[in-house]
């Protein structure tokens, strides 16, 4: 019987899945909305997971039983327990062998890094930072408080930024000009009252109209991305302070809608939050998928280990599929 790999990668707005054999050859990718569980529920992860592997399988015409390895890495999967609720999930789905349960950060990682030795910086709809040495992983909490949040954190800042404009009494200003525009509302107080009693939330998606503005040269739009960007640099620096790297510099990997954006102020400040151990790290932008790092995790566990060739024949075909 033959025997195939699966990776897949769930953030909170979008879901990626590759089919591979055990050369490495893409067979299928896959791609739906997102699985966060803390977002969208057990009944609604379940459901997009369900979906990618369904079309996966469908679309290179394999059995499920013929699945070696399958990592399924989920923004999400925060504390070590998080893996073990998805236990029956994995079983339903009568793979060869049970499937592994990681946070997506670690599949950024490793589809920066084929060892997986590292940190990876997470600034996408929600924020994370992950370190390997070899040894151990140590990651944040993914709970938003003390920590890079990303897209999430633009929109508490800006809430912030917004209230306090309101309690002194300010005029509109751009930053207010375009919340109020986005959410179809005709003044702060309306904003406010909507928001306090009519369940309006501010969706993440306006991050990038924040990001235009702060290149535009507004201040408050400015404070808010560099102030997101210090922080994840900051997490950064905290978890490599916690692991124990054996090596003369460390490989950071930038990953999410906020670091691949190329927002000359986010970088910026990400940069200069990064100074203190500048000489320690080598920063690089993952310009892929990381469910190509999902699939990296599953065949090192198929494998019992790195398997070079393997590696390199799967990276060869990245940006050939849709998803990766």
């Amino acid at each position: 019987m033959s025997e195939y790999i699966l990776g897949i990668d769930a953030g909170g707005t979008k879901t990626h899945g590759c089919l591979v054999d055990t050369s490495g050859t893409i067979l299928a990718t896959a791609t739906s909305t997102g699985a966060n569980w803390e977002r969208v529920g057990w009944v609604g992860a379940e459901t997009v997971l369900r979906e990618v592997v369904s079309t996966l399988l469908a679309d290179a015409a394999v059995d499920r039983k013929e699945v070696s390895a399958a990592t399924f890495a989920l923004a999400g999967i925060d504390w070590p327990a998080d893996a073990d609720l998805f236990f029956d999930f994995s079983d339903s789905l009568k793979f060869k062998k049970p499937g592994l349960f990681i946070n997506d950060g670690l599949a950024s990682l490793y589809a920066g890094k084929s060892d997986g030795l590292g940190i990876v910086s997470i600034a996408g709809t929600g924020g994370k930072t992950v370190g390997n040495d070899g040894v151990r992983s140590v990651q944040t909490m993914g709970m938003s408080i003390g920590e890079g949040a990303g897209a999430g954190q633009v929109i508490s800042l800006t809430l912030n930024a917004l209230a306090r404009q309101y309690h002194r009494g300010e005029g509109v200003s751009p930053l207010a000009e375009i919340v109020l525009s986005f959410t179809k509302q005709q003044s702060l107080a309306d904003f406010f009252h909507a928001y306090a009693r009519n369940g309006l939330l501010l969706s993440e998606s306006i991050a990038p109209m924040i990001f235009q503005l702060a290149s535009f040269g507004d201040s408050d739009a400015i404070e808010i991305v560099s102030t997101v960007a210090s922080q994840h640099a900051i997490d950064v620096i905290t978890i490599i302070e916690k692991l124990d790297f054996q090596v003369s510099v460390i490989d950071v990997i930038k990953s999410g809608g906020l670091h691949v954006a190329e927002n000359q102020i986010f970088d910026q400040a990400f940069t200069v939050g990064l100074a203190p151990i500048a000489n320690r790290v080598s920063v690089k932008t993952l310009k892929i998928s990381p469910a190509f790092g999902s699939v990296v995790y599953a065949a090192i566990s198929h494998f019992g280990g790195t398997n070079q060739e393997f590696y390199e024949t799967l990276q060869a075909q990245i940006g050939t599929r849709v998803g990766l």
